[in-house]
């Protein structure tokens, strides 16, 4: 039976390692090498074109930066449930993640760490996750509009994964250790990133905040500027297209009185 927050044994870490999970390139990995040597946060997303799990993702890369979770001697890994030709695009252009990702397309892994659960429903609005930051519909729209923007070409017709199938968050490594396990009940019910980090043993004596890197603050830098610019060529545009007409008077027929009285009337728009 479903247990949202049952502990793993030993036994279904070891039969859960032995399990291959497919990396952005398509190579095949067992499930077990990416935490045998440290304590791994593990975070189960649901389909890729989930716009709830892309919030959730994104709220990640908000709150979190590897080198300081390296501190600590702790990793994370995301694994989703899709094609893994969708990993680059979704990881790198739609959630921009600095994390490694994985994906389960079978579901085999899913089911053994007991995510056997399968659901749309988005449970009741107060208990939605607080990194929810769109509605099903906009939510939807965005994702919609952050794929035709962002992925390659051929990328779109890839499976996304089950959209029935939920997710969840563990912490396990090194070897068969489990210090925290979470499966989510509704479509809406990540646990909180920041706790997921305190049980796994990081301090929060300064804000997980992500610090930008000299490259980082170029690229920001830059987009500001390109924002800027763009937000300029729009007001111009506005500016045209709200002015009122003008009248056009030909200095070639100034010299007819009715010739000029006729072009003084003729307006010409502008765009």
């Amino acid at each position: 039976s479903f247990e949202s927050d049952r502990m793993l044994t030993m036994r279904d870490i070891y039969e859960a390692s032995l399990i291959p999970v497919w990396d952005k390139d398509g190579h095949k990995v067992a499930f077990g090498k990416l935490f045998e040597d440290q304590v791994t946060i593990v975070i189960f997303i649901r389909h890729f074109w989930c716009p709830m799990c892309q919030d959730y993702m994104k709220s990640i890369v908000k709150e979190l930066e590897p080198g300081r979770l390296a501190q600590s001697r702790v990793k994370l890994i995301v694994i989703g449930c899709g094609d893994p030709a969708m990993i680059k695009s979704y990881n790198d252009k739609i959630v921009k993640s600095p994390f490694e990702m994985y994906t389960d397309p079978k579901l085999i892994l899913f089911t053994a760490l007991g995510m056997t659960l399968k659901s749309t429903d988005g449970g009741p609005e107060e208990r939605k996750g607080k990194y929810i930051k769109h509605g099903t519909f906009m939510g939807t729209l965005n994702v919609i509009g952050r794929a035709l923007m962002s992925m390659t070409p051929g990328v779109l017709v890839k499976k996304g994964g089950d959209i029935k199938q939920l997710g969840g968050e563990f912490i396990l490594g090194p070897g068969l250790r489990c210090r925290f396990a979470h499966r989510m009940s509704t479509t809406r019910n990540h646990t909180a990133i920041r706790e997921v980090v305190i049980n796994a043993g990081v301090q929060l004596t300064q804000s997980l905040t992500h610090v930008r890197t000299p490259s980082e603050e170029e690229e920001w830098a830059a987009r500001r500027k390109g924002l800027t610019k763009r937000k300029t060529i729009r007001k111009s545009i506005e500016d045209v297209l709200t002015r009122p007409p003008k009248a056009h008077v030909s200095s070639a027929v100034c010299g007819d009185d009715d010739a000029c009285a006729v072009r003084t009337n003729h307006f010409v728009g502008t765009i």
